[in-house]
């Protein structure tokens, strides 16, 4: 009796141990322990950051919005929250100045000032300074983009326009309309020069005369200095530029500085995903480049790489997204890779591939076989992979996996998104994150989009790490601090990912029913919501519906996203080169595909829309060279002709 008593004691156990390490789920309606709500129509949390920006030793948030209107239409705004300001949790809007610290505006209409942010010591003076991104800014030429570098320790006034020549920022200028320049930024040490560089991607630029293929560009931190301002036409200002191979291949979508080929220098990772990688579609490629061993000026990416990842399918957009982690634990950084129109888990149900050992890889490493980890996406138009992030977000000690799916709808909220936390170390094989996860985190309502943007970092006095969610597509967008210790309150360590074995061709999964995304999921453990949770009562992000409570529904979460859709189509119609007569088959075949929920297929179809635009503006501004000269003779001649006959009658007079 005693030893069947025993056995038992030791199952019930043995049961509560692994109770305590399967994979958790949090609804961010309920459970967060801060959150910070985004102005109304600002689509706050598009792109977020984080480092000690004020230098006291604790973490600070860097909060993009470019939908912002202080200072004209989708000017854009950046919003630097310090890390005393929220160490005490619940809920805070940054429409009230007491929120954040300092608040950046962009030069003007369309700039979009916070299309995409980062972190870094430029300058190397122990202070990190914020890289800025205003993609759209036409301040020099349309949609040629900018770049402004606001330096660590500088005081600041609480709001501030960022423009070419300010006092307070170096300025980093397109070279040429439509290049988007700053779409992408990243920092760290290139060159090898012990200094920590810039990197910034200008996916729809068009150099050789291939419309979209895109460039990304070095430019040294000691190059910048506050008031001055780059000119990327000029070839001084960079230390390097890499040309995308084919027009549409969008190189500089995604960059990155990482060493992953362990020589001790960091090498520059950037992704093509519209190229068509051995004849597939559209399934992008990710280029490593060792800046340090490739002379400076431009080059062309094919014949700079040192390794090149392809994409496993067609119109799996390889490299939406990008990060660097030691994910085997075997002390080398390894590259992880978004696939967000992956179709493996359903349609764009999207993946993530973590590709290790890369310094002893062959050159070109092809994702339709080989040995990696893969992880597909559990829900269709989920668009797993869309970001990324890795960073010790369990404080063990060991760098962990984010990724963002903004697309999915647990809960039966349509696109309310979801963000994924996998504890490393991560082996080769393939896993559906119907299950194999940590930690899931799900948006609040539908619509929300949360997994937009996600990122991690400490916000206390020696406090633990918290995993940060950008849910932008809310009324005014929403960011979401959660400490895993929510999701694991037993204090036990998270499982991680365990899967499969290695396989030569992908083979598709089956897709996730849409009705009950959960099936086949494991139970998640009771969750509390703890000291800092839900904030504000009832947990509804400023300005939204009122309803984030209930379980929301389809209509409203597929209406929201349309709306997102359409307002997206309406600022294309706006891009130089529009043309409403021809292109209203493309405008047509859009807005059809919001119109029946195809969501996906109607990004596809901007997407191409946009290559179409800068193709032609590439195009009608080459045909129009040959009519200036001809413009600027035929005024000379006349100007001559006008001089002669003044002179010829002065001559006259004089007589």
């Amino acid at each position: 009796m005693f030893a069947r008593v025993s056995l038992l004691a030791f199952l019930l156990l043995f049961l509560a141990t692994w109770g305590a390490v399967l994979a958790a789920t949090v609804d961010l309606n309920s459970v967060f322990d801060t959150r910070f709500d985004g102005e109304p129509s600002s689509q706050a949390g598009y792109s977020i950051a984080s480092g000690d920006f004020n230098g006291d030793g604790i973490g600070d948030l860097v909060v993009g919005a470019p939908y912002a209107s202080h200072n004209g239409v989708r000017s854009g705004s950046v919003f630097v929250v310090y890390g005393q300001a929220f160490s005490a949790g619940g809920s805070a809007s940054l429409s009230d100045p007491s929120t954040y610290a300092v608040r950046f505006d962009g030069p003007g209409h369309y700039a979009e000032l916070g299309g995409a942010v980062a972190i870094g010591d430029l300058n190397s003076d122990g202070r990190p300074d914020l890289v800025l991104a205003a993609p759209k800014d036409s301040s020099s030429q349309p949609f040629a983009g900018s770049v402004f570098v606001v330096f660590g320790g500088a005081a600041l006034p609480k709001t501030l326009v960022l423009s070419s020549g300010s006092s307070y920022a170096a300025s980093v200028v397109g070279a040429a309309p439509n290049d988007y320049s700053g779409f992408s930024v990243a920092t760290g040490d290139v060159d090898g020069d012990g200094n920590s560089d810039m990197v910034l991607g200008a996916p729809q630029a068009s150099p050789n005369s291939q419309g979209a293929s895109g460039s990304v560009f070095v430019i040294t931190g000691s190059s910048l200095q506050a008031g001055s301002t780059l000119l990327l036409s000029n070839s001084s200002a960079f230390y390097g530029r890499f040309d995308g191979a084919q027009a549409g291949d969008r190189l500089g979508l995604a960059v990155i500085a990482a060493d992953v080929l362990a020589s001790g220098i960091k090498q520059v990772v950037a992704s093509a995903p519209r190229a068509d990688a051995n004849g597939r579609s559209d399934s992008g490629s990710v280029y490593v480049i060792d800046v340090a061993s490739n002379p400076g000026g431009s080059q062309q990416v094919e014949s700079a790489y040192s390794r090149k990842i392809e994409g496993a399918s067609s119109f799996d957009e390889l490299g939406y997204s990008l990060a660097s982690l030691d994910a085997d634990g075997d002390g080398a950084s390894d590259l992880a890779v978004g696939a967000p129109r992956a179709d493996y888990g359903g349609v764009d149900s999207g993946s993530v591939f973590v590709v290790a050992g890369l310094k002893t890889a062959a050159n070109v490493i092809d994702l339709s076989a080989g040995s990696y980890a893969e992880f597909d996406g559990a829900f269709a138009n989920g668009f797993l992979g869309y970001s990324l992030f890795a960073g010790d977000l369990d404080s063990d000690g060991r760098s962990d996996l984010f990724l963002g799916a903004y697309g999915t709808g647990f809960n039966n909220r349509v696109f309310s998104g979801s963000a994924y936390f996998l504890n490393s170390p991560i082996g080769a094989g393939r896993a559906s994150l119907t299950s194999s996860f940590s930690v899931r985190f799900d948006g609040a309502a539908g619509g929300d989009g949360a997994g937009f943007s996600v990122s991690g970092g400490a916000f206390a006095p020696g406090g633990a790490s918290q995993a940060v969610i950008g849910a932008y597509t809310t009324s005014g967008g929403s960011i979401y601090l959660n400490s895993l210790q929510q999701a694991s309150p037993s204090g036990s360590p998270f499982p991680s990912p365990t899967p499969s074995g290695g396989y030569a061709t992908p083979t598709p999964l089956a897709p996730t029913p849409s009705a009950s995304p959960d099936a086949g999921a494991t139970p998640s453990p009771s969750v509390s919501s703890g000291p800092n949770g839900p904030a504000g009562g009832d947990g509804a992000p400023n300005g939204g519906d009122g309803n984030s409570n209930a379980a929301g529904t389809s209509a409203s979460g597929s209406e929201s996203i349309a709306a997102n859709l359409i307002a997206e189509l309406e600022s294309i119609k706006k891009l130089p080169g529009f043309d409403a007569k021809e292109f209203s088959d493309d405008v047509k075949a859009i807005e059809a595909a919001i119109a029946a929920g195809d969501f996906g297929t109607a990004r596809r179809l901007m997407d191409r829309l946009r290559d179409k635009l800068a193709s032609r503006q590439q195009q009608s501004t080459g045909s129009l060279l040959p009519w200036f000269a001809v413009a600027a003779l035929i005024a000379g001649a006349l100007a001559y002709r006008k001089f002669r006959i003044q002179a010829s009658a002065r001559d006259m007079a004089q007589r």
